[in-house]
């Protein structure tokens, strides 16, 4: 069970702000880009994402995977990804077990996601 919803709404009123002010520039933060479902809006989400070979980029769900942003980035079947000034287009969005893509996520990483009972990422591909 990943961290519980009232942490990710403290950090969306919080530490979201903080960790957006450099999340577009110091690895392995990023920001991800994406477009409200219903609203249109376009939003910024400051998040751990990690490359993996061959263009994918695995995204560690610390909230799970029923967060607005996540359910906004699979309903539009893509994102952007801002990461060290870099923008980069993603698509091919899937939730798999994070047991499948442990390799991609760095060895210093591992036991945070574990004591926080990560179980899912998400996995993306960088648009060709």
């Amino acid at each position: 069970m990943p961290l519980p919803p009232i942490v990710g709404r403290v950090n969306r009123v919080a530490a979201n702000r903080v960790a957006g002010l450099v999340a577009d520039r110091v690895a392995p933060l990023a920001i991800v880009v994406h477009t409200g479902r219903t609203s249109g809006t376009t939003y910024k989400t400051p998040l751990m994402a990690f490359p993996y070979g061959d263009g994918r980029w695995v995204i560690a769900l610390t909230y799970g995977s029923h967060t607005d942003w996540l359910e906004n980035v699979l309903v539009a079947g893509r994102c952007d990804l801002v990461r060290r000034k870099r923008l980069l287009h993603l698509v091919q969005p899937r939730v798999t077990a994070i047991d499948e893509m442990l390799e991609a996520i760095p060895a210093p990483v591992r036991p945070i996601l574990k004591a926080l009972r990560v179980d899912e990422v998400l996995v993306l591909s960088e648009e060709e």
